[in-house]
């Protein structure tokens, strides 16, 4: 998002607040830009570091249960090692990805990544029918991972005329830092309270919980994930976009852009969901697979759960974008509230304990919360943003019940 900012020309990095003017002219700042990306590889090499040290503390606490379980535990562990090591250098290389989306290179990243997923899965294919061992498909799996950081590398270095060849890689600036050092912190929160919910909550469950049921959650909830990322792709592909408008003040623009958006990502995932509640049982049924969905009622409540939790977000995309990090507290008190709850709960009440735990809090704490800042910010009335999109999100409560209807008589 600074890299963005920067790109429209801004000297001043700092987040943008409501009512303020335009920060740039539209030009390149390449100077902020390096400076930026300098720092931005300091802070990810510790936050990385970090990061693998957490996974691998989760999957310590985590993983026995399933372990247990298994014929060969040893290679299970072995499979986690492997994952844990390439997550953490992939991550310490997102430098490469923040400089292609900072540059508004989404779409090429985008086309390279879905290329790369392809071959992923063709290599994983392979190595099960050569070798159906689960620490050779980790280790297959995972050198692709390693193959993209290369890939994203290159991207990097080739746009907008090499510049990035130039640039000083550890480049620790103290302005930049303090530029960035609120929105990162208050981002980590808030990407508990977001993120964070849902994966620790099925830490928990997985330790706690039954195994057929915990096998099946921690499936359909990869697959909601890779659902809800493709769904999103025409929102998320122009954020780098909405930083520049931003940073130029082209507020009109902006809301316009956001409201259609938003519109058919919530199509898309309410289509999405409705197709798997639909076929995804069957499928699975078809090709013979070891493991299934959830339940399809417990699946509709996770369905309704998602389509509110990116309304929100949609509505507060505009603050996120110009580096404005709001709803901390709320974030902090959910995060804790969902933890507890699934702790509480999933050995209880299983399943659906986890689906509301995880997700519940945070939507109510926020409740209307991003619709009034998101206004506020593209100078509009909050009905104005809600009015004109949950009516995608109406859709998807119509098409559930449909569903739920005709589970219930068949």
């Amino acid at each position: 998002r600074m890299i963005a900012l920067a790109m429209g020309g801004a000297n001043d990095l700092s987040p943008v607040r409501p009512g303020e003017g335009p920060r740039g002219n539209g030009k390149p700042n390449w100077e902020v830009v390096e400076r930026a990306y300098g720092t931005l590889a300091v802070l990810q090499t510790g936050l990385g570091l970090f990061g693998g040290l957490l996974t691998l503390g989760l999957g310590l606490f985590s993983l026995p249960n399933i372990v247990s379980h298994a014929e060969k535990p040893q290679l299970i562990w072995l499979s986690f090692a492997a994952f844990v090591v390439t997550s953490t250098v992939s991550f310490i290389f997102r430098r490469y990805n923040a400089f292609l989306y900072g540059t508004n290179h989404v779409a090429l990243d985008n086309r390279w990544m879905a290329i790369f997923s392809l071959l992923s899965v063709a290599v994983g294919y392979v190595s099960l029918l050569l070798w159906p061992n689960i620490l050779l498909l980790a280790v297959a799996m995972q050198t692709m991972t390693l193959l993209n950081i290369l890939r994203s590398r290159h991207l990097a270095l080739a746009i907008e005329g090499g510049r990035a060849r130039n640039f000083k890689i550890f480049r620790f600036d103290r302005q930049i830092f303090a530029w960035a050092w609120k929105p990162f912190w208050q981002g980590i929160i808030i990407q508990l309270g977001d993120v964070g919910a849902i994966q620790c909550g099925a830490v928990l469950f997985s330790r706690f919980g039954k195994l057929e049921e915990v096998s099946a959650y921690l499936f359909t909830l990869r697959i909601v994930q890779a659902l809800t990322q493709v769904a999103n792709t025409p929102f998320m592909s122009k954020l780098p976009l909405f930083t520049k408008m931003i940073s130029t003040g082209d507020l009109d623009r902006l809301r316009e852009i956001i409201v259609r958006r938003s519109v058919i990502c919530l199509l898309l995932l309410g289509i999405g969901f409705f197709f798997l509640c639909l076929f995804g049982h069957f499928l699975l049924n078809l090709i013979g697979a070891h493991t299934q969905l959830i339940a399809m009622p417990l699946l509709l409540v996770m369905w309704l759960c998602a389509v509110h939790q990116w309304h929100q977000y949609y509505a507060w995309s505009v603050a996120v974008s110009g580096n404005l990090m709001t709803f901390t507290l709320e974030s902090g008190i959910s995060f804790v509230l969902s933890v507890a709850s699934v702790a509480l709960l999933c050995s209880t009440y299983g399943t659906i304990a986890v689906i509301v735990a995880s997700w519940l809090p945070r939507l109510l704490l926020l409740n209307c919360q991003p619709y009034v800042l998101g206004a506020k910010l593209l100078n509009c009335s909050p009905w104005s943003f809600f009015g004109r999109t949950y009516t995608a999100v109406l859709v998807s409560w119509a098409a559930a019940l449909i569903l739920l209807m005709w589970h219930a008589m068949y």
